[in-house]
């Protein structure tokens, strides 16, 4: 399974978001998993999660890449595995709960007029994807 994890907010439009970032990993075959916090989804689909560490625990054979700012190596530099990969994109008010990313393959999006800065769920999803499609 080859699948992008994000969260859904407190305060963000949970429709809007849910079915735009749906739609782009249908686009690019990749299942759509979540990390809601909220509790307003978890008993509607088996893919959503209460925390990220359950999510983790759900795919242990799966290669975890999460993306992050403070991530040494850019995008544009990963070998993108063919399957078995998950892609995460962090929570926009508090990234992955506190979760040690050592261990697991980490990434920033470097652009050239913005090197290192912090990005929106709803930016870096469709920019992984692509990337990922172009590049496989």
């Amino acid at each position: 399974m080859e699948a992008f994890l994000f969260y859904v907010e407190d305060d963000s439009l949970i429709p809007n978001q849910r079915r735009m970032i749906g739609a782009w990993c249908a686009m690019a075959g990749l299942t759509h998993i979540m990390v809601d916090r909220t509790g307003t989804l978890r008993r509607t689909n088996g893919n959503v999660f209460a925390a990220i560490q359950d999510a983790v625990a759900a795919f242990p054979d799966h290669r975890w890449v999460f993306m992050s700012e403070k991530a040494e190596r850019p995008l544009g530099e990963y070998k993108h595995p063919v399957s078995n990969v998950i892609y995460c994109v962090g929570s926009d008010t508090d990234g992955y709960q506190g979760m040690n990313l050592s261990g697991y393959t980490a990434l920033r999006l470097s652009t050239p007029h913005r090197p290192d800065t912090e990005w929106y769920a709803s930016t870096v999803v469709p920019i992984v994807i692509a990337d990922r499609l172009l590049r496989l």
